[in-house]
């Protein structure tokens, strides 16, 4: 489990300036450096002497209310956005995207169909889609893992689900947070074989659902056994993860979970079990990320090549 040592802040001029403060704070308990970058979309040639000043002081200035708490760089970019946030986020070596929403407008309102949805299938390093409210030091962080069903032809690359624990963990207790782990399953089968079977079946489906809950529920014992070795057990035991294994479609739950427990940040991954190179994982993830009122922290599985060249 390794702190972030060099994160890439996107600023927003209407974004709230809360979050920026959190993001240095966040930097400072890491002690990494803060590059922050403001893309100004590409312009005709004969207003780049007067736009680009004005963008530049008006960065510094940002730049500026660190007061010199962490380590700084600025950055104006040129172009589309989301295009060049890959690419300075690859280029310069970054572990971690912090960018807030806009001003006033809610994640779940914002991000399908945005340029944040290009980031969130294509950005290579972990995405925090950090929300205006976060103002406060966050108090409950929701890591979502996800093992597929039991006897799957296509199981979720388990890396994902390590990816995804470690930077919980690092988030809570950098902020002194409670952390805490979902695992959504079903009996995919269950409502077939009661509408298809034998009226005998009735049992052996009882015995099939069972069977499911205990095959998850087993996962998530040797998930968090696995987390022991990684982070040491005293760390586990300081992180002390409040586990949570719920049935359901994982697009209703996961949201009505974090609503529950008011949870500020939401950890999750966004990348398909079948491995397609730069795609999300389809309606599951998008249906969980449109519904999120808290904050979202989008992980890639180790070995994710973004489709956007560094350029």
């Amino acid at each position: 489990m390794k702190p972030f040592k060099t994160i890439l802040f996107v600023a927003e001029p209407d974004a709230e300036p809360g979050v920026f403060r959190k993001a240095v704070e966040f930097a400072e308990n890491q002690q990494a450096a803060l590059t922050v970058a403001l893309v100004l979309e590409d312009v005709a040639a004969p207003w780049n002497a007067s736009v680009q000043p004005a963008a530049q002081a008006w960065l510094d200035e940002l730049a500026s209310t660190a007061e010199g708490r962490v380590p700084l760089a600025t950055k104006l970019l040129h172009g589309t956005a989301f295009l060049e946030i890959i690419r300075e986020a690859v280029s310069g070596g970054h572990d971690l995207v912090i960018k807030p929403p806009k001003r006033g407008v809610a994640l779940a309102q914002r991000i399908l169909g945005s340029a944040d949805m290009h980031l969130l299938r294509k950005c290579p390093v972990p995405l925090w889609i950090m929300q205006s409210a976060e103002a406060k030091r966050p108090r409950r962080v929701l890591a979502a893992v996800d093992f597929g069903p039991a006897e799957s032809a296509s199981p979720p690359d388990p890396a994902l689900n390590r990816a995804i624990m470690e930077t919980a963990a690092v988030v809570a207790l950098a902020n002194f947070a409670e952390l805490h782990v979902c695992h959504v399953w079903d009996a995919f089968a269950e409502g077939m074989l009661r509408t298809w079977g034998s009226e005998a079946s009735g049992p052996q489906v009882n015995e099939y659902v069972e069977r499911e809950r205990r095959w998850h529920e087993a996962q998530m014992t040797t998930l968090l056994s696995e987390c022991e070795r990684w982070f040491g057990e005293k760390t586990l035991e300081f992180a002390h993860p409040n586990v949570h294994l719920r049935r359901g479609a994982a697009g209703d739950v996961i949201p009505a979970l974090a609503d529950e427990l008011d949870a500020e940040v939401v950890v999750m991954g966004t990348v398909a079990r079948s491995g397609v190179p730069g795609f999300f994982i389809g309606n599951t993830a998008e249906t969980v990320m449109g519904r999120l009122h808290s904050s979202l922290l989008a992980i890639k599985p180790p070995g994710f090549v973004s489709p956007v060249a560094a350029g």
